[in-house]
């Protein structure tokens, strides 16, 4: 059987895995030689993006993160507030929460192993999940020794005084998490403008 070379449904999925690709009917070797002749970009290891394919650069890291950790996983922390516009520094990593089984040994990316739940205050994009503010402003005070104190509470005051939440959301938000201690620890310097 002749190797499948037409890539239209590789290209309408923009982003994909090797394991998808093989699953639509190409080979591990059809795979390789599209990617040297320059018709399939390898990201990494088993990720590809077809090089036609229309796609947010700005949000291309993320979703290859979601290709690399799985449906299960979500963006979080330094690289939700840098998605936010919440910090000024660029992420050299991407911050992904993922749950406790999951490890990585890739430098590119940050795992926080969370035993909490995945699915709340996650907002579901297209290609990616990524925490909504009011979530990655409170997990920012839970992780505080991770992101930096003075980084959560510049990012909050921010978001407050931009009106992009509000304190009872927040709240509202940390309590839903169990995890209302960490926030109200700093509540009066959070409050205070």
């Amino acid at each position: 059987m002749r190797p499948k070379t037409n890539t239209t449904a590789l290209k309408k999925l923009r982003v994909f895995t090797a394991s998808e690709a093989i699953q639509l009917g190409f080979s591990q070797p059809t795979l390789s030689r599209l990617t040297t002749s320059g018709e399939l970009i390898r990201l990494e290891k088993g990720i590809f993006r077809h090089k036609d394919a229309k796609i947010n650069f700005d949000h291309l890291d993320f979703v290859v993160a979601t290709k690399h950790f799985g449906v299960q996983s979500a963006i979080g922390l330094i690289s939700a507030l840098a998605y936010y516009g919440l910090i000024e520094q660029v992420p050299q990593q991407i911050w992904v929460l993922v749950p406790p089984t999951i490890k990585t040994k890739s430098p590119r990316y940050r795992c926080i192993r969370i035993k909490s739940d995945l699915t709340t205050g996650i907002d579901h994009h297209k290609h990616f999940a990524i925490t909504n503010i009011e979530r990655t402003i409170v997990e920012a005070f839970k992780y505080s020794t991770k992101v930096g104190l003075d980084v959560a509470v510049r990012a909050v005051r921010l978001a407050l005084r931009r009106k992009r939440t509000t304190a009872t959301k927040l709240l509202k938000q940390a309590k839903e998490l169990k995890i209302e201690k960490f926030i109200l620890r700093h509540w009066e310097a959070i409050t205070i403008d």
